[in-house]
């Protein structure tokens, strides 16, 4: 699965730790053979799947769905509050200086929290936003913190999903009460990339997840769905207990590392 990375458009506010550009391809193969008209995606992250779902019309509609509140702050600043967060991230003169004042203060309402949030993503060493996460030094080419701060590539995305917000719906709230039907949006398929069993405690403020449980309800789940995992004896093992589907896919990672990942779904005929 070789890919070009450089021709996947890159439709995220985010620069997110085990993000899913590599799969753009496969999940428009995969949204095209299901022909769902609604995608949820109760593991929101960075996005990349669900925006790239409705910004290619593969589907009409995606559910984003995330627990963090700090990640679920710049999602409902870039679909409500767009202009403003746009100005702001213009306006904000990037130094060592700067940065430290934004994330050393607290946050005086949500949309400056939306912004303290996106900006230590952009900021930190591979993206990671946890407490342990340290910041950029020398960046690319000695560009320095802000060698990840691109204003205006910011504000382009954050315009685009501006012109198909009204196809989004995002909730802040946890995947395991989607699972539970609390939030409805029961129709449609479900694309599911869930902190993986490994490195998701050391790469996520809410990491670590009841993985039996997870694949307990995807097992059930009443549509098709298509989820990703590390490739593991572990993820290998539940997916044997519960009877879902796998098959393990090439990948490469941002760092150029090439490793295999899981593929699970309630069926592979598009593949």
């Amino acid at each position: 699965m070789a890919l070009n990375y450089l021709s996947i458009p890159n439709r995220s506010v985010f620069r997110y730790p085990g993000g899913k550009t590599w799969l753009v391809p496969v999940v428009r193969r995969w949204l095209s053979s299901v022909g769902c008209s609604r995608m949820i995606e109760p593991f929101c992250g960075g996005g990349i799947i669900g925006l790239t779902a409705v910004a290619e019309s593969l589907t009409e509609q995606v559910v984003m769905i995330e627990k963090d509140p700090e990640v679920a702050a710049v999602w409902r600043a870039v679909l409500e509050d767009g202009q403003w967060l746009m100005d702001r991230i213009r306006g904000f003169r990037m130094s060592r200086e700067e940065v430290a004042k934004v994330l050393g203060g607290k946050p005086s309402d949500r949309r400056e929290k939306a912004f303290a949030t996106l900006l230590r993503n952009r900021v930190s060493y591979g993206g990671v936003m946890c407490a342990h996460s340290g910041l950029i030094r020398n960046g690319d080419y000695g560009k320095g913190i802000g060698a990840r701060w691109y204003p205006e590539t910011l504000c382009r995305r954050i315009q685009d999903i501006q012109s198909y917000k009204d196809r989004i719906v995002f909730i802040k709230g946890d995947a395991f009460r989607y699972f539970d039907g609390r939030y409805g949006y029961r129709q449609g398929c479900c694309f599911i990339d869930p902190p993986y069993s490994v490195a998701g405690r050391k790469l996520y403020r809410y990491g670590e997840v009841d993985n039996e449980l997870l694949f307990k309800k995807v097992s059930s789940l009443p549509y098709p769905f298509l989820m990703t995992y590390d490739k593991s004896d572990f993820v290998v093992g539940l997916a044997d207990k519960y009877g879902i589907q796998y098959r393990s896919v090439p990948m490469q990672t941002n760092h150029l590392v090439h490793k295999e990942e899981l593929l699970l779904s309630d069926s592979f005929d598009w593949m």
